[in-house]
């Protein structure tokens, strides 16, 4: 075996194996803990070596599981940008895409590709970088809660719109508090331990200042 793709959903999986001659199979899976353990014993019995890429994309929170299974198993897990798969798709001939399709395309790109990024399995990063992108999210969400209630209040002082905006400031309360809770705990827990990526967040005592993380992460 050559290489690995893995086309992972909600519920399901496609698992293309790419042996040497262009010789391919596609398995699909239910996207579970049993058949997650079923796939890293199919790569065991087959005696697939440490080195052949698994490929996936990063697609939410739905690859997690399987790059954290397969490279606990010990083999090489590559977790990609969509858009690396979007280019193939678009240089292929037919352009297709299925489910099956996209595996065997990311078992290709395994093998096409020298430089993949490779999967840390860090969780102590991952959970980090989840935390720092929600309170990312909580400080846009605050920001556009004050907006708008500025215009609320504009158009009060201008025609004495009768509206009570008290339960907003309270929203906007306890988005500080949440914050300020996820802040804490990233800073006694993450700190030592972040990625370089994550070093750009400036993580003080005093707070965090969240810059924009884009929506690709292995």
């Amino acid at each position: 075996m050559v290489s690995v793709g893995i086309d992972i959903a909600k519920d399901k999986f496609d698992a293309a194996f790419l042996y040497g001659g262009n010789q391919s199979q596609v398995d699909t899976f239910e996207n579970n803990e049993t058949c997650i353990k079923k796939f890293v014993r199919r790569l065991q019995k087959q005696k697939t070596a440490e080195a052949v890429p698994c490929v996936l994309e990063s697609t939410g929170l739905y690859h997690l599981n399987m790059a954290l299974r397969v490279h606990q198993a010990g083999y090489r897990v590559s977790v990609i940008n969509p858009l690396i798969t979007k280019k193939y798709q678009q240089s292929s001939i037919r352009n297709a895409k299925t489910d099956a399709i996209d595996a065997l395309r990311l078992a290709e790109i395994g093998v096409k590709e020298a430089k993949l990024p490779v999967f840390s399995g860090n969780i102590q990063s991952i959970e980090a970088k989840k935390l720092i992108c929600y309170m990312g999210k909580l400080e846009e969400i605050k920001r556009q809660l004050r907006a708008s209630r500025h215009f609320v209040e504009m158009t009060q002082d201008i025609t004495g719109l009768d509206v009570n905006l008290d339960h907003t400031e309270e929203a906007i309360y306890e988005l500080d508090e949440q914050i300020a809770v996820l802040n804490q705990k990233v800073c006694e827990k993450y700190a030592n331990s972040l990625p370089k990526k994550l070093k750009s967040y400036q993580i003080t005592s005093m707070g965090l200042v969240i810059k924009r993380w884009p929506s690709y992460y292995p």
